[in-house]
């Protein structure tokens, strides 16, 4: 749980202090790459990024209602006097290429083959997950050599059941899950004018054999789906190339 402790009269707090068992936020989860470096600073967008992509430290909605109202957060341990990681507005901070790095496990791949083309066959596929309650993360879809459609996309291992069902209840007959697979993402609000991280972030998971299979991207963060398997070795692989323990 958090408790807030405000510095300065309320409402107009410009420091709020969140207690967590960890004591600050990392480069990334020091569980898996030991040589993780906790961070002084972070921006809310960053934060908000690797929120969402599953780093685990903060909630995405407190990261977003502090910046909503320009209140700087700090994350910290209840347990230590250690400081803490601030949480502020990027525009005063160093802009890096790469701040962080986040996994997400327990992810499937759906495949649907043998899809019309259709102005709207994108949308009808997706609207049927919609109605059962599936959310969708990383999409491709791509042409085949007989006139149809392939779509793949990703879900929470958890929805596989009803997410096939939904498909097939609607007619999309040629359909396969995949259990076993991660996200691996880099996050830095740096990214656009440092060109080449997306190039050094595919050497780095090559150099260590890390098969890449959908790509997604967001302004500030490149996401790879890898296998399960392969997570320790992606993210320590990541973590060196981008010298994040430096």
């Amino acid at each position: 749980g958090f408790r807030a402790h405000h510095q300065g009269p309320d409402p107009g707090a410009d420091l709020c202090e969140i207690y967590t068992d960890v004591d600050g936020v990392y480069t990334c989860d020091p569980r898996i790459v030991p040589d993780a470096k906790k961070m002084t600073e972070i921006s809310f967008d960053e934060m908000s990024e690797l929120a969402s992509l599953g780093a685990k430290v903060l909630h995405t909605r407190s990261v977003e209602v502090a910046q909503k109202f320009g209140v700087n957060l700090v994350v910290r341990s209840s347990l230590t006097r250690e400081e803490g990681t601030i949480v502020k507005e990027g525009k005063k901070m160093e802009s890096v290429p790469v701040r962080g790095i986040a996994s997400d496990k327990e992810i499937a791949k759906v495949t649907v083959k043998t899809i019309k083309d259709t102005a709207d066959k994108t949308f009808r596929l997706f609207s049927v997950l919609e109605k059962a309650s599936v959310s969708v993360d990383m999409i491709s879809q791509y042409p085949t050599a007989d006139g149809t459609y392939v779509i793949e996309f990703t879900i929470g291992q958890d929805d596989t059941a009803v997410a096939i069902d939904a498909l097939k209840a609607a007619g999309y007959d040629d359909v396969e899950a995949k259990n076993g697979f991660a996200k691996v993402s880099i996050v830095g609000a740096g990214m656009a004018t440092h060109p080449g991280v997306a190039c050094s972030m595919f050497e780095a998971l090559a150099d260590v054999n890390v098969d890449v299979d959908l790509i997604s991207t967001s302004e500030i963060s490149i996401s790879a789906l890898v296998p399960e398997a392969s997570v320790k070795t992606a993210l320590i692989a990541l973590h060196y190339k981008f010298q994040l323990s430096k």
